[in-house]
């Protein structure tokens, strides 16, 4: 598997980019393939989907399975105007098995039985199954792969994701938690669409699984329902990593005879290649200032549903939706928040302006100048008459000057008063208050 990738790598150095997510338990790479054909990115609108071959030794298929996804989607590049199409539109990451520890030794006979029912399994080289490791803030100690696959999915902010594992037939959507079983609209109607349109185009059971006696509508069921469990990576996908991820499971047997690989990649080619188209499917645009300068990490959120996308490099952003009339509202900290009432039609382009918050205290700017002003000017006049009253006192104090009583005329030229009397009550006065 790995001399594939890096022959693909090799041979088509322009559009193709191998590269490790990390490390695991025994210091394996956990490879990726990324194909972009604008590596430039003169395009900025390209949502990113990644596609996955499993998370263990019960998911060898879909090992095999990408591999086969990526050579022909890479040999036809340029050559088949469909597979252009969705090159052109997307960023595709394409990861054999994020559990190479477990997949690395060649499947024993024992374990390659026709019809037969593989028990799910998902643990690496320490028994630790990573299939019930993803919980946010509650493991203080994950499984290295586990680690390194959440840096991953939070750099990369994947659009959608496609995992490809063993042990069931049909096709599961979130969540895997018992707790979990319905979902807000219009989530439900984006998962319905993805499962039952992957389901038809592999042909795969609509109505119940040949494994098992679980039932489908559509062909889709909950992840819950096939294979109950918590700490899923489906369930962190959507939960965690703004991510919309459906779980693909290809056949009763994880380990499929080598003979029937071909007849396998023939059935589930079209349901792959229809999965990759939906990402441009319902609302794309961008987030800017008032300036058109690009704003990042604004938060988008359609009335109805919990699920929250952020805005990428370059303002970008991209959040499935099914046809019809939707409440959007932008926000991002700083700025204030926007509400469009949209009609989503495939391919439509929406843009959101943010108006900077300028409002100091909850207050328009300009009021809280003027109050702040005003306020100011006053304790200013409070402060100025103070000191006017202080000042007088203690000039009275320092010279013993005080003011006059109104009805003193000592200096009116014009009393009749003589000027020894007026002498004379003038002094009387001031002799009493010093007494």
């Amino acid at each position: 598997m790995e001399d594939m990738m890096h022959k693909l790598d090799s041979n088509y150095t322009d559009i193709a980019n191998l590269y490790s997510i990390g490390r695991t338990t025994k210091s394996r790479q956990i490879l990726a393939l990324k194909i972009d054909i604008d590596p430039e990115k003169k395009s900025l609108n390209r949502p990113s989907v990644v596609v996955i071959g499993g998370l263990g030794i019960s998911d060898r298929g879909g090992k095999e399975l990408t591999v086969a996804l990526a050579q022909y989607l890479l040999s036809r590049y340029s050559h088949d105007a469909f597979i252009d199409r969705i090159l052109k539109n997307i960023v595709l990451h394409i990861v054999p098995t994020l559990n190479p520890d477990s997949t690395a030794d060649v499947p024993k006979d024992t374990e390659i039985v026709p019809g037969c029912k593989s028990a799910f399994n998902t643990k690496n080289q320490n028994g630790v199954e990573l299939d019930r490791n993803f919980k946010e803030n509650e493991n203080t100690n994950p499984p290295t792969e586990v680690s390194a696959v959440q840096a991953w999915m939070t750099e990369n902010k994947f659009t959608m994701a496609l995992v490809l594992r063993g042990g069931a037939e049909g096709v599961a959507v979130p969540y895997s938690s018992p707790h979990h079983s319905t979902f807000l609209t219009p989530d439900s109607e984006v998962f319905q669409q993805l499962g039952s349109t992957y389901s038809k185009e592999a042909e795969m059971p609509q109505d119940s699984s040949s494994c098992s006696s679980i039932q489908f509508v559509n062909g889709t069921t909950h992840d819950g329902i096939i294979n109950p469990h918590a700490g899923s990576l489906l369930d962190f996908f959507y939960e965690n990593s703004e991510t919309f991820a459906i779980n693909v499971y290809y056949g009763c047997c994880g380990t499929p005879d080598e003979k029937s690989l071909g007849l396998l990649w023939k059935k589930h080619r079209p349901g792959i290649l229809k999965f990759l188209t939906f990402a441009t499917k319902g609302a794309i645009g961008y987030v800017t200032d008032q300036y058109n300068a690009p704003i990042s990490d604004a938060k988008i959120v359609v009335k109805g549903s919990s699920f929250i996308t952020t805005s990428k490099e370059h303002g970008a952003w991209w959040r499935p939706l099914p046809p019809g009339t939707h409440t959007i509202t932008v926000e991002h900290e700083g700025y204030y928040k926007q509400t469009k009432y949209i009609n989503v039609v495939d391919g439509n382009t929406i843009m959101f302006m943010l108006k900077r918050d300028d409002r100091v205290g909850g207050l328009p700017r300009m009021v809280f100048v003027l109050l702040t002003g005003s306020v100011t000017l006053l304790l200013l006049i409070c402060c100025l008459c103070i000191a006017t009253v202080r000042s007088s006192r203690n000039r009275k104090k320092s010279y013993g000057f005080h003011q006059l009583r109104q009805n003193i005329d000592i200096f009116n030229d014009s009393s009749t008063e003589s000027d020894e009397e007026v002498k004379f009550q003038f002094l009387s006065e001031n002799s009493n208050k010093n007494k």
